[in-house]
């Protein structure tokens, strides 16, 4: 009788098993019955937009198949502007350009809607290190003016970095532009980014050997938008001493820039190595010696260090 009583609950939770099963898909062809171009248009444009971000990340042929499952998005759902979106950025992407502004229009993109996608198309190209990619991309924003969602300095900041430290050789003068264009729209989207972009600027006034009054402002204005900048309190250190010849002031900026931040390896390495350069210059040739053997304890590779030593060892 327990056996019988137990198939019998069996069946019966089996059923209402089957019965949530049927009800579900009867809900779902319902659903495809009244709503069936705009659900074929959000699945065709969800798998396109997961497609174009591989795509822009891994496979360059990525862009070419998400742009055939966007257009499809966009036959089914002429309305959808997520998906014509996407395809603007596919169309992008492959380098058509013309194509992907008639892309965004056709989906109601205003003019100022237009510079944030080619924004957000340069960020898409900087994550794979496209950076000839990404730089045409800002170059397009930046032309278009207005912004939407994106602050006004955030492209001109972003082209100074990629001209600055990721072409080879660095187009200095052009990073340079950048960087002040950026400061002078004075529209970032962070403190922070503001604060870099017066380190960076300050950075090529001293290679170009400028006067050091120009990057010391530079350095100074980095810190005072964010005290935790570590490396321009270590820059403004080390130009301190290069203008004064202040070894105590410039010690204690750079000692502040390692209490600050003692987790930013690459920061503290190079702290070491500016200190124990003023300590060379000043004559203590042993607590320079300390010091450079301490930035090879954070990176064993560490160049800058290596060669000092070997000058030290010279008697240089």
């Amino acid at each position: 009788m327990a056996s019988e009583t137990n198939g019998a609950v069996a069946n019966r939770d089996s059923w209402k098993d089957r019965t949530w099963v049927l009800w579900l898909v009867f809900t779902l062809l319902l659903a495809l019955f009244l709503r069936g171009p705009e659900l074929l248009s959000q699945v065709w444009g969800n798998t396109g937009m997961t497609m174009l971000a591989r795509g822009l990340t891994a496979a360059p042929e990525g862009a070419t198949q998400a742009e055939l499952l966007l257009r499809r998005a966009v036959a089914h759902a002429p309305e959808n502007r997520s998906a014509w979106r996407g395809l603007g950025l596919a169309l992008a992407a492959q380098g058509e350009d013309d194509e992907a502004i008639a892309a965004w229009r056709s989906g109601g993109l205003s003019a100022k809607e237009l510079r944030d996608q080619w924004y957000y198309m340069g960020l898409a190209y900087e994550t794979s290190e496209q950076w000839e990619e990404a730089l045409r991309a800002y170059e397009q924003a930046v032309e278009i003016r207005d912004l939407t969602d994106v602050d006004q300095s955030d492209p001109y900041y972003r082209m100074g970095m990629i001209y600055h430290r990721k072409l080879a050789p660095p187009q200095l003068e052009n990073a340079l532009a950048a960087y002040e264009a950026a400061l002078a729209a004075d529209d970032f989207s962070t403190t922070k980014e503001a604060a870099d972009c017066h380190y960076r600027r300050g950075e090529i006034l001293r290679w170009q050997e400028a006067n050091p009054d120009e990057y010391i402002a530079e350095y100074q204005q980095a810190i005072a938008l964010d005290p935790r900048h570590t490396l321009a309190r270590i820059w403004l250190g080390t130009s301190y001493y290069t203008r004064d010849g202040d070894a105590a002031r410039a010690e204690a900026e750079i000692r502040q820039a390692l209490e600050l931040d003692p987790q930013n390896h690459y920061a503290k390495k190079w702290a070491y190595v500016h200190l124990g350069d003023i300590h060379r210059q000043e004559g203590w040739v042993d607590e320079a010696l300390v010091l450079y053997k301490q930035a090879l304890e954070i990176d064993p590779e560490f160049e800058a260090a290596h060669k000092r030593l070997l000058w030290l060892s010279e008697g240089e």
